[in-house]
């Protein structure tokens, strides 16, 4: 399958936000409540938020489309104050295009837009 990579613009959010509201159901489905799931859409997928994020110069915010157009996966990285560390904040491809190697297309050139920095960390929640 043929995918593109592309950085986020705010016009993106809210497709992004449905992309992550997926992806969080899919994953943490089986132990956390619809109601769990909604307070962390609202929160931390809101495309208000998302946009905030595009914003900062320090952040990397890329997108993996299908040939067909649909968003299949999404990449956040935030650079340090001083360029040394670049944080991944969140990496998600939907479950149906798991396997393909998109995770890692998207976790390499969103790291390329940091490339002085010395040393990576992964953001858990």
């Amino acid at each position: 399958m043929a995918i593109s990579l592309h950085t986020a613009t705010p016009s993106d959010a809210d497709e992004i936000a449905s992309l992550l509201d997926a992806s969080w159901a899919a994953t943490y489905g089986s132990f956390l409540t619809p109601d769990e799931l909604s307070v962390i859409g609202r929160e931390w997928h809101h495309p208000d938020r998302l946009r905030r994020q595009m914003s900062n110069p320090r952040v990397g915010f890329l997108l993996a489309r299908a040939s067909t157009g649909a968003l299949v996966g999404v990449a956040t990285v935030k650079r340090s104050d001083d360029g040394a560390t670049v944080s991944v904040l969140r990496l998600y491809v939907l479950p149906d295009y798991q396997g393909q190697g998109i995770g890692s297309q998207l976790l390499n050139r969103a790291l390329a837009a940091f490339p002085n920095a010395q040393r990576i960390e992964l953001q858990v929640a």
